[in-house]
């Protein structure tokens, strides 16, 4: 069950939400946000949609969304499609990281994706490309990140199982929420 496993998380983790539920994904992100609060911990959750909806479900979900921005615990960004980016995707990737303001020092939390649709081939391979990147160097990074991933989007090429192969090997452990069933899979 994804919300037990985020429950023993005493160390940072690089986590995959795969979830076939819009809903039941934004409940596991939300838990995963709310324990890092409860924990002291900074939270930054990555959106291409409008902050304000998202902070309005996070309000619904129980996270006091003002008393946390107030004390510059939790953050919600609309952030751009590195796809877009003039001087190129990774120069986008690292200003758009640099624009997050994380110190190491402060134990943080990091829910979101930087790709906004992974359905189609080059967006998916880009967005595997930076997974693989990070995650290469993700001991250096001072904090918890769920990677979240829309199962629709994915299964929408007939390559989706490598896919997800992929994506999964780029991961301390992958959460499942899909066709009402939960698991979460230990990522070797």
């Amino acid at each position: 069950m994804p919300v037990s496993y985020i429950d023993k998380i005493e160390t940072k983790k690089h986590l995959m939400l795969v979830y076939d539920d819009i809903e039941k994904g934004r409940e596991v992100e939300f838990y995963f946000i709310r324990q890092g609060l409860e924990k002291n911990e900074r939270c930054i959750y990555l959106t291409h949609d409008n902050p304000k909806l998202i902070e309005s479900d996070m309000e619904k979900y129980g996270i006091n969304v003002r008393y946390y921005k107030k004390n510059k615990m939790l953050h919600v960004y609309q952030i751009p499609n590195p796809l877009e980016y003039a001087e190129g995707i990774l120069s986008g990737v690292e200003n758009m990281i640099k624009q997050f303001q994380i110190d190491p020092k402060i134990p943080f939390r990091i829910v979101g994706r930087l790709i906004p649709d992974v359905g189609f081939e080059e967006s998916i391979s880009v967005q595997h490309h930076i997974e693989k990147i990070f995650h290469a160097s993700f001991d250096n990074f001072g904090g918890s990140v769920m990677c979240t991933y829309d199962f629709s989007q994915i299964q929408s090429n007939n390559m989706w199982r490598d896919w997800l192969a992929k994506l999964e090997s780029c991961h301390h452990a992958t959460l499942l929420n899909i066709c009402e069933q939960s698991q979460v899979k230990i990522n070797a």
